[in-house]
């Protein structure tokens, strides 16, 4: 994503099964690099305790107020957490190799 406004204040909002509105309680906020450039951002929702039971929608407002400047998204995706294992499960690969890959992530790992 790219932000080339003066605004760089992004907010994710999500509702939950039953619950019909957006809310500031289910929503993340984070801040933008207003250079005009590419950038990935991630955003840490399973540790947030208002993202429970079934997420119904999303609604992402990429500045608060714009003041004329260009806001590019190139994708949006969601991700399952991938806990890292403890170093008694190592493979046999891991300890040859010393790194291992999770679900396309790098992890390093000293066995």
């Amino acid at each position: 994503m790219s932000n080339s406004d003066t605004d760089a204040h992004a907010q994710l909002f999500w509702t939950v099964d039953g619950e019909g509105s957006f809310s500031e309680q289910r929503s993340q906020r984070f801040t933008l690099l207003p250079d005009g450039d590419l950038h990935t951002y991630q955003l840490e929702l399973s540790t947030d305790p208002d993202w429970t039971s079934t997420i119904t929608q999303l609604r992402f407002d990429p500045v608060a107020t714009s003041h004329g400047g260009i806001v590019s998204i190139d994708s949006i995706r969601l991700l399952t957490p991938v806990a890292v294992p403890e170093p008694a499960t190592c493979s046999l690969l891991a300890v040859a190799a010393g790194w291992f890959l999770i679900m396309g992530y790098a992890a390093i790992r000293w066995c």
